[in-house]
């Protein structure tokens, strides 16, 4: 049986601004009973092409296979709003003490 990908563009918006080739790559969708059958090939598309793969289940996307790169690339996204949101939180007044919240959660 023939493996059938469908390519689709980035969601980079004009003025956004990306560590690297985040958005360069190539995007490559693979229905969840397609990669059953194909996942060392949907694997090197990913490790040696620089593609990410999206899975999907009735046409819509449900999970994705990403380089280490871009996981990396993601987690530092991640962690770089973090620590904004906890500058943020630093900064506003009335904080709630631990024992209001643990007491709060039923928590000793």
């Amino acid at each position: 049986m023939p493996i059938m990908y469908m390519m689709t563009s980035g969601s980079l918006e004009a003025g956004d601004c990306w560590p690297g080739d985040f958005f360069r790559s190539t995007n490559v969708e693979m229905s969840v009973k397609t990669i059953r059958d194909n996942l060392a090939d949907a694997i090197n598309r990913v490790a040696y092409a620089g593609e990410r793969v999206i899975l999907t289940r009735k046409s819509k996307g449900v999970a994705a296979l990403v380089s280490m790169e871009d996981l990396a690339a993601l987690q530092k996204l991640e962690d770089e709003a973090d620590v904004k949101a906890a500058r943020k939180a630093r900064k506003e007044k009335g904080s709630i003490p631990l024992a209001t919240i643990k007491a709060r959660l039923g928590m000793k």
